[in-house]
């Protein structure tokens, strides 16, 4: 939801940004944004009602600036997995090798969830280790597609970094 550096050398527009792809496999467009985030404090929450998303931030984390909100037709399923995203824009970097010199921190990570579902949390560590903390079962799957296999991992469990490029899920 922060617009950030689009390659070396080449200034990001550090604002936030609320992106959203209504369609499977269509492109994104703007859900809302604007504003400038107040780093460190750059807080972001994003609240499911029914088929209803509407996201917001925030400096500190208590008072709450709505960005944007979106009714998705045809509804959403009762079921829907979010949580934080990294991807960096790389078709409009012309040089390469500086397609691949990009960092995200996720911190402070955290998830409320409906009563019986399993709980997830996820913080990103100095050296960029994941540290999951789930109750049931932490599921993972290749980000590109595929099924989903249970791990043999017990909470909290610590992903290295080359484990990006998979999904982890919790369940019962």
């Amino acid at each position: 939801m922060v617009g950030g550096a689009e390659g070396p050398g080449t200034p990001g527009n550090n604002s936030w940004e609320g992106n959203r792809r209504t369609t499977v496999g269509g492109v994104t467009d703007s859900a809302g944004g604007g504003g400038t985030p107040q780093y460190p404090n750059a807080w972001c929450r994003i609240r499911r009602e029914g088929s209803t998303v509407t996201i917001y931030r925030s400096d500190d984390g208590v008072a709450w600036t709505q960005l944007g909100q979106t009714v998705f037709d045809p509804p959403l399923p009762a079921l829907v997995y979010v949580g934080p995203e990294y991807s960096p824009e790389i078709g409009n970097i012309t040089n390469e090798a500086d397609r691949g010199t990009f960092l995200a921190k996720f911190r402070n990570y955290s998830n409320t969830f409906a009563e019986g579902a399993p709980g997830l949390s996820a913080a990103v560590q100095p050296n960029g280790d994941i540290v999951i903390t789930f109750e049931g079962t932490l599921q993972e799957r290749d980000a590109s597609g595929g099924g989903w296999n249970a791990t043999t991992l017990a909470s909290p469990a610590t992903i290295a970094p080359a484990g990006a490029g998979k999904l982890y899920r919790a369940v019962q």
